[in-house]
């Protein structure tokens, strides 16, 4: 009967194959960032989910790996301690300083992450300040999501349901 089809297929015979094979894959675009990067931008980035495509866990990991794979900025400032600038005084580690950028006439602010004084006979009290710690932080959706799943993970735990 399933072969020539009066019953219909059961819906567990696929199972296996549907999820490994037909469906092994999902493609996600981000069109306005391929658009930024122009012609030479790479255009894909292959990510294991962990889960089935084309449901909620693999579009989370999708938008957390969007996050992480975005352009973010971060700089080194290099000046003599004294002028005009002094170290411990003006800037120290996690304080805020702010880098300009004067091609496109934009003010970037972050914490300081890393100060290297050098002093030498040749130079005199050299000091390089990174600005920004160059990675970016956790996606607001994938927090979004944790909070949900501890939400949910505190009504099973009061409520004594398995999770």
């Amino acid at each position: 009967m399933i072969v020539i089809g009066l019953t219909g297929v059961p819906s567990n015979l696929f199972d296996g194959i549907f999820n490994d094979v037909f469906l092994a894959f999902q493609l996600v675009e981000n069109f306005d960032r391929r658009n930024a990067m122009g012609p030479y931008g790479r255009p894909e980035k292959f990510l294991p989910t962990g889960s089935a495509p084309y449901n909620i866990d693999a579009l989370m990991s999708f938008i957390q790996a969007m996050w992480d794979s975005r352009g973010y900025r971060a700089g080194t400032v290099q000046f003599r301690n004294g002028f005009p600038y002094s170290v411990g005084r003006d800037i120290f580690l996690g304080s805020m300083m702010s880098i300009a950028d004067l091609s496109d006439n934009t003010l970037y602010t972050d914490y300081v992450t890393n100060i290297v004084i050098s002093d030498n006979r040749k130079e005199r009290t050299k000091v390089i300040a990174q600005i920004g710690d160059g990675k970016g932080q956790e996606a607001p959706i994938a927090r979004f999501q944790r909070l949900i799943t501890g939400v949910q993970e505190a009504i099973n735990t009061l409520t004594i349901t398995p999770g």
